[in-house]
């Protein structure tokens, strides 16, 4: 059984995530990035990550600057991956996820 990085890492499935990103506005990235947190628990704890203030006001600056945008969505990007590989966070929950909040968007 392969773990939950090594089954979507792959070239296609990282474009995708990436692309599925981009689609999403700051607000909606933090609020995504939110989301993932509070399924995220470190191992045999109850202690859960959360989306720090500075990343909140990257999201404001991202408003209006598309420098601050594309920083926003690679930290959005890394914090997923992190959060897959050190915490009990169900990387496929949040790709299912991130297309329902795509759609509905």
């Amino acid at each position: 059984m392969k773990g939950p990085l090594v089954q979507v890492d792959n070239l296609d499935d990282r474009k995708e995530i990436w692309c599925l990103l981009d689609r999403l506005g700051p607000q909606r990235l933090v609020g995504f990035l939110t989301w993932c947190c509070s399924q995220a628990t470190l191992p045999k704890g109850k202690q859960r990550p959360r989306v720090s203030q500075s990343t909140r006001d990257l999201a404001d600056r991202a408003r209006w600057d598309t420098g601050a945008y594309e920083r926003l969505r690679l930290e959005t990007w890394t914090d997923i991956w992190m959060l897959a590989n050190n915490y009990s966070f169900d990387l496929d929950n949040a790709l299912v996820k991130l297309v329902e909040i795509v759609r509905r968007w």
